[in-house]
């Protein structure tokens, strides 16, 4: 039997990369390789078990009397096409579907946060700048936070509750918590505005 995974929320970075790096580098199952075979479904190469996962879906979706699998949309192809470059990972693009094109993106994006998690190293208390991303230049607000936990997905929640949290690629480091500056670096409701 599987033992079932803790999901957080943690104290400190690497529980919750663990938890991020078992679903975003994890190779297909055995279960998926062979219900592949099965069917005859090629997975791709060195695709994760959420590719395979919509892959396979995909493929049964007919099967079971449902829709066939619908096109990704061009802004998806689009935006995975950055992420794959960002990645410097060679994907084609020719043959996905609406959902393989949706898992990939998701792989991507975990990976990224993977990232940014094993750079930051967050623990609770940390001290961090908090700015959200925009697409176009201009000015962006940066609000000063007080880590209070890491979600098994790599989000950073903030002290102070209401939900107010950011993604580690998002933030950056002030002050570590045991820090003297810790305390002096964090004034409540401490906000300035940045250009790109």
């Amino acid at each position: 039997m599987e033992q079932k995974r803790d999901s957080g929320p943690f104290s400190s970075w690497w529980p919750a990369a663990d938890a991020l790096r078992a679903v975003v580098l994890a190779p297909p199952t055995q279960a998926q390789q062979a219900l592949a075979d099965q069917l005859e479904v090629k997975l791709p190469a060195v695709s994760p078990a959420a590719v395979a996962t919509a892959v396979l879906d995909d493929y049964l979706e007919p099967i079971l009397g449902r829709s066939p699998p619908m096109p990704p949309t061009e802004p998806q192809v689009a935006f995975l096409r950055s992420l794959a470059q960002e990645a410097a990972i060679e994907l084609s693009t020719d043959l996905l579907t609406r959902r393989t094109t949706s898992a990939w993106i998701d792989v991507l994006l975990g990976r990224r946060t993977l990232g940014a998690l094993e750079k930051l190293r967050p623990s609770r208390g940390d001290v961090v700048d908090h700015s959200g991303r925009s697409a176009a230049p201009g000015p962006r607000l940066v609000r000063r936070f007080r880590i209070s936990s890491v979600a098994a997905s790599g989000l950073l929640y903030f002290r102070g509750g209401n939900g107010q949290c950011g993604w580690p690629t998002n933030v950056e480091l002030v002050a570590r918590v045991g820090d003297a500056e810790a305390e002096s670096t964090l004034s409540e409701g401490h906000a300035r505005v940045a250009y790109d």
